[in-house]
């Protein structure tokens, strides 16, 4: 989450405050439009929470006009409890208003929330439609490799069916195709067997 504005008290100038969390730990840069740090440069100062010190001494990452750190998680109470965040700078500090970041953080704990939410588990078919793939699928494999006489209008009514149980299939289908790849010889029907083939369609 960010919030931006501009300090009427400082001539207009731009700060921001972006937020994240990262399992136990929080990620905050502070945006101040004149700063000049440079890259990866290292700022070892107080935090403070209105007028009480949260962390007497916390290394911040300057890179032009930004400082960026990470804190512990448990400091969020303090700063959703603050008015405003100050950096006790050598010369000037740096101070951030904290209003609406109670409203924000709990946007972003929901999002959080929403995102990690456990994927329902998908439904398993019935046994007799797995039986009825299986059959299907078989089928579908003798018609592919066999010499097996089916009509358009068998082989339509047929793909319609097998791609209907494909779909019911779920999680399990790569399983059956994969017993399906791999059966033993000889996969084709004797001629004995093509007119129960037939019928099969």
């Amino acid at each position: 989450m960010s919030k931006s504005y501009n300090d009427p008290d400082d001539d207009d100038a731009v700060n921001a405050l972006i937020f994240g969390l990262a399992d136990d730990q929080a990620i905050m840069t502070f945006i101040y439009e004149h700063w000049i740090w440079d890259e990866n440069e290292k700022v070892r100062v107080p935090l403070m929470l209105d007028k009480r010190v949260a962390i007497a001494r916390h290394t911040w990452t300057g890179d032009g006009t930004s400082l960026t750190t990470t804190v512990p998680a448990t400091l969020v109470p303090q700063m959703l409890a603050a008015k405003k965040m100050i950096l006790k700078l050598d010369g000037a500090d740096g101070d951030f208003d904290l209003t609406g970041f109670p409203e924000a953080y709990e946007s972003l704990r929901r999002c959080d929330a929403a995102l990690i939410a456990p994927a329902p588990a998908p439904t398993m078919p019935s046994e007799a439609r797995i039986k009825t793939y299986d059959l299907g699928a078989l089928m579908e494999a003798a018609i592919k490799e066999c010499d097996v006489a089916t009509t358009g209008k068998q082989r339509t009514a047929f793909d319609t069916k097998i791609q209907v149980l494909r779909k019911e299939m779920g999680p399990i289908e790569p399983e059956i195709a994969k017993a399906v790849a791999g059966r033993a010889e000889p996969r084709c029907s004797g001629e004995k067997d093509k007119a129960k083939f037939q019928l099969g369609l």
